[in-house]
């Protein structure tokens, strides 16, 4: 990567066990250095390699917003998922689904019980029918 950085004509850095650092001026120094390499902070956020990673990190997240249900009916046709992902489903469901008060928009907290009520009553329902079905 230091390599194809430099080829780009950014300032790629030598970082030594001693804390010090010297910059790299030419390929060669960079393919016999043993050690970690650097580069500022201002030349990496504007790389195209940075940006690359942006976008690709990007459409992951973009891809990986699953819904409970989505998640449930994986689980239901025997594929494992993440815990994370579910906490990060039911969080997003309910944020979205939050009653509003009168008052200034904000979210009614008697609402928000009720409503998460009825989504631990639906869980509930589903957990016993994914026993039954076992």
């Amino acid at each position: 990567m230091a390599v194809e950085l430099f080829d780009r004509d950014h300032s790629i850095y030598l970082l030594f066990a001693d804390n010090t650092e010297a910059m790299a001026f030419d390929r060669d120094e960079i393919l016999h250095h043993d050690g970690l390499f650097g580069i500022s902070r201002d030349e990496w956020l504007s790389s195209s390699t940075y940006t690359g990673r942006l976008e690709a990190a990007d459409k992951i997240n973009v891809n990986s917003q699953s819904t409970v249900a989505d998640l449930e009916s994986d689980v239901k046709a025997g594929k494992s998922i993440s815990l994370t992902d579910l906490a990060k489903a039911a969080h997003s469901e309910i944020r979205e689904s939050a009653p509003v008060s009168h008052k200034g928009g904000k979210p009614s907290l008697l609402g928000q019980l009720d409503k998460n009520k009825k989504i631990v009553e639906q869980r509930k329902i589903s957990q016993k029918s994914l026993h039954k079905e076992i």
